[in-house]
């Protein structure tokens, strides 16, 4: 029955034109820090190219594996599954299993470009997530026009940090500089620092950036908003499949 929703709705995007063609502009990617500097995890994972296990377009879904731990993004979203280039979406749920117990340091990044000027809207940062014992989450964001416009984990322009956050439960909201020019690119950049955590413990949270209407304090419309719904029930739906 699992199998035979999840492929009704997958088979739902598809009849929408959404599960067609990769997005190079799209992509997530791991780097691991065990002291002496961050070097990639595996290669630079694309909206429906190699490695990403949902074929919708807007939708990422990969796992990255060391020897001493698994880093899995259960769902990073973008447009035109959530948000549109206008009215920007972007968003990362992670999963971070420390197997062994060893210090390091996760970084993950997951990236969209070739968003158009915001019209009396701003752009809003938000973390929430669970730590274990000795480990820290910090979220970095980061939107970039200008020189290097468009190019995807361009982290050059205006920034922001929520964290870093130690407590066992947490979460936070931030305002971010909204671009100077358009087209611009956004960059969530999560890092997850394990120091004497025990084997096994896992870090896991939700980060995003999005477009919030000015005055703050209004209700979140953006373009996208019903596909959100289908793409939030599809997440649920592999998390209980697995």
């Amino acid at each position: 029955m699992r199998r035979f929703l999840l492929a009704a709705i997958l088979a739902g995007f598809a009849l929408t034109g959404w599960a067609s063609q990769a997005s190079a502009a799209f992509a997530v990617q791991v780097f691991a820090d065990t002291g002496s500097g961050y070097s990639q995890v595996g290669t630079t994972v694309y909206d429906n190219g190699a490695g990403d296990t949902v074929g919708v377009l807007g939708v990422l879904n990969a796992s990255f594996t060391t020897a001493d731990f698994t880093v899995s993004v259960a769902t990073g979203s973008s447009k035109p599954a959530s948000g549109s280039a206008a009215y920007p979406f972007l968003d990362l749920s992670f999963a971070v299993v420390n197997i062994t117990g060893k210090d390091e340091s996760i970084r993950i990044q997951l990236t969209d470009t070739d968003f158009t000027p915001l019209v009396s809207w701003g752009l809003v940062a938000n973390i929430g997530g669970t730590n274990p014992s000795n480990t820290t989450t910090t979220f970095d964001a980061y939107a970039t026009s200008g020189s290097g416009s468009g190019s995807e984990f361009d982290m050059s322009g205006s920034h922001d940090t929520l964290g870093p956050f130690s407590g066992s439960s947490y979460s936070s909201t931030q305002g971010l500089a909204n671009p100077a020019t358009a087209p611009y690119s956004l960059t969530s950049a999560v890092t997850v620092h394990f120091s004497g955590a025990s084997q096994g413990s896992v870090a896991s949270g939700d980060a995003d950036i999005r477009a919030a209407p000015a005055p703050a304090g209004l209700a979140l419309v953006f373009s996208g908003a019903p596909m959100l719904g289908l793409v939030r029930l599809l997440r649920r739906r592999l998390a209980a499949a697995a």
